[in-house]
Formats: structure tokens, C-alpha cells, sequence
């Protein structure tokens, strides 16, 4: 034995729905689904609108009769939308957002933090200069050995004892 709906109860089950999904609740949206009177949709959408206003309104008449002393911003944001919503895919998508967000941060934070001490190596952590000087001295030793093979003296020199020794 089936139960039928009435077209109030559809409208309602497709409303909590339809706000659950994140969609906008209008009368074409509402009519698609459920079939219907404009006139018949309107009352029914206005009463369901009414019906969740009480409901929050006695949510927020249960917090100030419980007897804990809320200050009026807790109380506010204790009313505020939550900034998940009802359907996971959403939550996951600003989940990801935020995440990405925050690694972007960090990134653009790390860099700025490289490129400063680039720009001022004396701010370097003491071990780190230690090896930035380390890896300098080696770099140096290589350069002014190469460029004692290249100096234009030391080749007139070998080409000179060349001459004077041939092998």
C-alpha cells in the first residue's frame, strides 16, 4: 500500500532538498519537480520559508533561556550559516580550496623568505653560513686554479721552456 503525498509535503520534501543541494528555491524550480499552481507553490514555498524561520528562531530562544551567558557576537555566530553545506561534494570541493589556499600561501611566503636572504646572505642561521662560506672557499680554490692554467704569463712561460727543452 503506497502512501501519497500531497502537493505540500512535496513541496517541503523538495524545499529541504533543494537547500540542502545549495540550489535556489523558486517557483519554476519547485514546479519542475513537483508539478503544481503558481498559486499553490507560492503559499506552500512562503510556509516553508516561514517554517525554517521558526525553527531557527526557537534555536536561538533555547540558547538564551539555557542560562549560560553567550556574549552577542557567540550568539551570532552560533546563528550564522554554517560554511559547510549539506551536500559532501561541496564540503570536499571548499575543503580542497581552502587547502590549496593555504599551501598557495605558504609558497608565496617561502619565496619571499628565499628571496630575502638572497639579498641579505649575513641573516643566514649560523650553520647555514658555515656551508655557503665552505662551498665558496671550494668554488674559489677551482676558479684561481683554472685561471692560473689560462693567465696569458704562465702560457708564454710553458711555451718558453717548450722552446728551450723540446721534448
Amino acid at each position: 500500500m503506497s502512501e501519497v503525498q500531497t502537493l505540500r509535503e512535496k513541496v517541503f520534501l523538495n524545499c529541504d532538498i533543494m537547500q540542502a543541494a545549495g540550489e535556489k528555491i523558486t517557483r519554476d524550480a519547485v514546479r519542475q519537480r513537483t508539478g503544481g499552481s503558481d498559486r499553490d507553490l507560492s503559499k506552500y514555498i512562503k510556509e516553508w520559508r516561514e517554517s525554517k524561520a521558526i525553527v531557527v528562531q526557537n534555536s536561538t530562544e533555547n540558547l538564551a533561556t539555557t542560562g549560560t551567558d553567550f556574549s552577542d557576537d557567540e550568539v551570532q555566530e552560533l546563528n550564522a550559516v554554517s560554511e559547510y553545506s549539506n551536500t559532501p561534494s561541496d564540503d570536499l570541493a571548499q575543503v580542497a580550496r581552502r587547502g590549496a589556499e593555504r599551501a598557495a600561501a605558504l609558497l608565496a611566503g617561502e619565496e619571499a623568505v628565499v628571496l630575502h636572504l638572497l639579498e641579505n646572505p649575513d641573516q643566514l642561521p649560523d650553520d647555514l653560513k658555515q656551508q655557503v662560506d665552505n662551498y665558496r672557499s671550494r668554488t674559489a680554490t677551482a676558479i684561481n686554479k683554472r685561471q692560473e692554467n689560462y693567465d696569458p704569463s704562465f702560457f708564454a712561460k710553458m711555451a718558453i721552456s717548450k722552446l728551450k727543452h723540446p721534448a
